[in-house]
């Protein structure tokens, strides 16, 4: 009879099978470690519109379980580039900026579970921004500590009322389109 294994090449074959078996084991660990790690940081920024009587607002919610960096905003009035907010205000109610207060959006930390409202309206002007509440679209482009980043974009197709942001390589910014609050 002729062997194909002699006996003492046996232990160190198998050996050398268990040793790959458990690099295998080790690297698949490691990227379930790190989708885990991932995730346990993952953002979620979704934008809305408050309205009352006498009351407008722009809102900003992070409903994820991590940080969103917000590295590049655009707002557009009726599809034109604004620079500030108080370019929003003019182009929808007026010059006069009564009951109008503003806050940072670009370049800023949304915690999680921390609401921001960058723009309010109170008063008369609430009206027109209510009523034209089309016109206002905000696109922004936020990353997770991790940099995963993702573009929430107001003017794409929307799920259940919401836009819904899509995964992206990097946040890439247009000097010319950056929104500068």
């Amino acid at each position: 009879m002729i062997k194909i294994f002699k006996t003492q090449s046996i232990v160190p074959f198998s050996a050398f099978l268990v040793s790959m078996c458990a690099i295998v084991i080790s690297v698949v660990e490691v990227r379930v470690m790190d989708d885990q790690k991932q995730a346990s940081v993952w953002p979620r920024v979704f934008t809305a519109r408050s309205t009352t009587s006498d009351s407008f607002q722009v809102v900003i919610k992070n409903a994820g379980v991590g940080p969103a960096q917000i590295k590049y905003v655009e707002v557009l009035v009726d599809g034109k580039i604004q620079k500030l907010w108080s370019d929003v205000y003019k182009n929808i109610a007026s010059d006069n900026e009564k009951g109008f207060r503003q806050g940072v959006l670009t370049n800023n930390v949304i915690t999680p579970g921390e609401t921001i409202f960058p723009m309010t309206v109170n008063g008369e002007e609430a009206i027109s921004f209510s009523r034209d509440i089309k016109r206002l679209r905000i696109k922004l482009c936020y990353c997770s500590i991790y940099e995963q980043c993702w573009l929430l974009d107001e003017s794409v197709e929307r799920t259940a009322g919401l836009a819904t942001p899509e995964p992206i390589e990097e946040c890439k910014i247009d000097s010319k389109r950056q929104f500068l609050q």
